[in-house]
């Protein structure tokens, strides 16, 4: 099925506040123009102070019809220029749509995430996620992303290290995008398998990229471990959750199997 089978009155929304506004609101309005059903299984936002709604999931839409996705942005403790995205993911393939606003009544303020990546704008920020949803392995491709995203884990075996020098940036931002997973907010149990494969793969048709070598990625195995047996500890339902993070894990501690050997898991 085409990405063409539903039609949308605008990919991009913009609005400018007026003093005293705390949220800013959009509708994005589609309508299934091909033959078949379309069915609309998620949206995401670029980070937590967008919320875009559906009013079921999955949401299957018949052909002819037509219907409204409503975005919010909390403009909250935000002035100037900000830019998010929102993902659509349905059964005809995965639509990016961006809402835009301009906070009036005071200068414009630098957002969190740009006091810690100040070579990085709000704009530049989108740009890179909507290249990440295109192709997840562009931030271990491109040099700039791969200073946060591949760099900093040159040479270590500690799992720890390796988890805040590539994965914090995403997965503990303030920012962190809708699309990525709060592992602090898992519910359901976990194994050592489980870990190891979805670092070493990844998953196919999100952000989240395949960090083994053998993928493109910056992980050699014995990293891999590391990284796997650190999150295995840390990253638990809260019921579950142990008090320790584990301490380094070194080459002699490791024995594991070819990556390849690594079962698909059952849980999500």
């Amino acid at each position: 099925m085409p990405l063409t089978a539903l039609t949308w009155d605008a990919e991009r929304k913009e609005h400018t506040t007026k003093p005293g506004d705390v949220t800013a609101n959009y509708t994005f309005w589609f309508t299934n123009t091909s033959d078949q059903e379309v069915v609309i299984n998620a949206v995401r936002t670029s980070c937590g102070c967008t919320v875009a709604k559906l009013p079921v999931t999955p949401w299957p839409i018949p052909p002819g019809t037509n219907g409204p996705i409503d975005v919010t942005i909390d403009l909250r403790g935000k002035s100037g220029a900000i830019t998010k995205s929102v993902t659509v993911e349905s059964s005809a393939g995965i639509k990016s749509l961006l809402v835009s606003v301009n906070v009036t009544g005071g200068p414009a303020a630098v957002g969190a995430f740009a006091a810690n990546h100040p070579a990085m704008s709000d704009q530049e920020r989108v740009d890179n996620m909507q290249k990440s949803l295109a192709d997840r392995q562009v931030v271990f491709k491109d040099a700039k992303c791969a200073t946060c995203h591949a760099d900093p884990a040159k040479g270590q075996v500690d799992g720890s290290v390796i988890y805040r020098g590539i994965c914090a940036t995403c997965h503990d931002s303030p920012l962190r995008a809708a699309a990525v997973t709060d592992l602090k907010a898992l519910k359901h149990e976990t194994d050592i398998d489980y870990w190891k494969y979805w670092i070493a793969h990844g998953r196919v048709g999100s952000m989240m990229p395949a960090y083994a070598l053998s993928e493109g990625g910056p992980l050699n195995e014995v990293q891999i471990q590391a990284l796997a047996q650190y999150c295995l500890t840390v990253f638990q339902p809260s019921a579950t959750r142990a008090s320790q993070v584990p301490t380094a894990i070194t080459n002699a501690a490791v024995s594991t199997p070819a990556i390849s050997a690594f079962p698909i898991p059952t849980r999500k």
